[in-house]
Formats: C-alpha cells, sequence, structure tokens
C-alpha cells in the first residue's frame, strides 16, 4: 500500500480540494493495518463542498446535509465524506458525558457522525494536523468509547431477550439467528471497551479480534461461534443456549455502569 500522504492525493487530489480546505483524514491506521478497515476518508471545509459526482446525504446537523462520493484506487473502494468545520464541531459536542448521562435511548450518533468520530480517534491526518489532532484530543477525552459500548450492549441485550422467547415458542430458526446477532454486538462491545470500533464493519471482526486479543474470549472460541461450526439440525436448542451463556458471561464482565446505561434503538445487523 502507498504512504498515507500519496493514497490520499490520489483519492481526492490536492488540486481538487477548496482553499478553505481545515484537513483529510481517513481510515483505521492506528493498529498498523495494511489497508483503512472502512476505507472512509473524510474532507472538512470550512464552507460546505459538494465535489462533482458526489451525492447529499442527511445528518441531524447544521448544514443538514453532507456531500459524498466513492472513487476508486487501486482496485479499491473509498468512501469520501465532505464536512464542514461547524459540522464536525457539533459531532464533537455530541460525544459529551453529560449527554450520554441524559441519554435514554440511542443512537446518540447516526452511523454517519460515529464513522467520523471514529475516524478522527483511530485515523491518520495528510494535512490539517493541527486541527485534527485538536479533535483527536477532544474525542479521546469525551464519552465516545462509553457510547459505543453501550449501544453494542443495548442491541447484546435484546438481541439474547429475543432468542430467549424464540426458544419459548419453539421457534428454533429465529433463535439461532437472534442468538448469532447477540454474540456479534456482545463482541463488539467487549473489542469497544478496548478501543477497537468496527461495528458497522463486522466483516473485520475477526481481525479485531486477533489484534486485541481479549482474555475473556479466545480466538478459538470466537471463531466457533462466529462461523456457527457447532450448529447442527438436531442441536439448535442447545447451540443457542450455549451462544447466550456465552453472550451473558461477556456481558457481566462488562463495567456495571455501562451495563446499567446500555442503550436501546433502532436494531442494527450483526
Amino acid at each position: 500500500m502507498p504512504e498515507i500522504s500519496e493514497l490520499l492525493d490520489q483519492v481526492v487530489p490536492q488540486e481538487e480540494l477548496p482553499t478553505d480546505t481545515v484537513a483529510v483524514f481517513c481510515g483505521d491506521l492506528r493498529s498498523g493495518r495494511p489497508d483503512p478497515v472502512a476505507h472512509d476518508v473524510h474532507v472538512v471545509t470550512v464552507s460546505p463542498w459538494a465535489p462533482a459526482g458526489s451525492t447529499a446525504r442527511s445528518v441531524p446537523l447544521d448544514p443538514a446535509r453532507v456531500a459524498t462520493l466513492t472513487r476508486h484506487v487501486r482496485g479499491q473502494r473509498y468512501a469520501v465524506t465532505c464536512w464542514t468545520e461547524s459540522q464536525a464541531e457539533q459531532v464533537l459536542a455530541k460525544t459529551g458525558r453529560d449527554r450520554l448521562a441524559a441519554a435514554g435511548v440511542a443512537p446518540l450518533l447516526v452511523e454517519t457522525e460515529e464513522l467520523l468520530v471514529q475516524g478522527i480517534v483511530t485515523g491518520r491526518a495528510r494535512n490539517g494536523h493541527a486541527a485534527f489532532d485538536g479533535w483527536r484530543e477532544r474525542a479521546e477525552r469525551s464519552a465516545f468509547r462509553d457510547i459505543a459500548v453501550t449501544r453494542s450492549l443495548g442491541d447484546a441485550e435484546g438481541s439474547v431477550e429475543d432468542a430467549v422467547g424464540q426458544l419459548a415458542s419453539g421457534d428454533l430458526h429465529s433463535a439461532v439467528l437472534s442468538a448469532r446477532k447477540a454474540f456479534g454486538h456482545t463482541v463488539d462491545a467487549l473489542l469497544e471497551g478496548q478501543g477497537s470500533y468496527g461495528t458497522y464493519t463486522p466483516e473485520w471482526r475477526a481481525r479485531r479480534v486477533r489484534e486485541v486479543a481479549p482474555k475473556a474470549l479466545g480466538f478459538d472460541e470466537y471463531w466457533a461461534i462466529e462461523t456457527m461450526s457447532g450448529l447442527r439440525v438436531e442441536n439448535s436448542r442447545e447451540w443457542v443456549g450455549s451462544v447466550l451463556s456465552v453472550c451473558r458471561r461477556l456481558l457481566a464482565e462488562q463495567p456495571e455502569h455501562l451495563v446499567r446505561g446500555a442503550l436501546r434503538g433502532p436494531r442494527r445487523g450483526w
């Protein structure tokens, strides 16, 4: 893979950027991955910028839209999102601990906003390093990690409850899928608690488990459940029960204040 500056020059050429560009940064590169996990690139400008070929996406901010576009470099797809400096500040303001404490339901951040903060915490900038470093310092002091964990905990608890109800009603097929979903959210909460984000890219979960190597969950145990390798038609009920037991064990090891603050909201996929 080319150096980050070379890569970003290919995805968003310097000469294409507005003169009021504040920062350009991308991906989850902090852990030494050979490629940005979500292949996300963020461009922050003072005034709204909508490059040719972009589409508008609604966000609960002012302005209420960001421009997004897809670029392909060396066979790899990159998603570019264009923010104003004011929008970035508004998103970071949403990660305050007082806001988390007052929250009753999820989400506190929509997916686009969460990916922005995730990129700030784990990514790398090509230019605008002073602004980027300031945002990162704020994000790392914020409740962002707890926001991510409590959302995954809420999703995990909801899916566990679904599986239990489905088992009780004899709907084994649905119970299997709910247990599998509960496990995915439970593992996400475990990893997010250690600063490894990626709820919206579950295809990278196995890599994250290997990198973090959580003491509470060995990779072989994780992979067996992730791939449902022990599931057979004749043991569906037992398989669901064993997966739910693992979920409950891992959820019980989360800090008590996060479990109490688990946020329920619209269900996400695994």
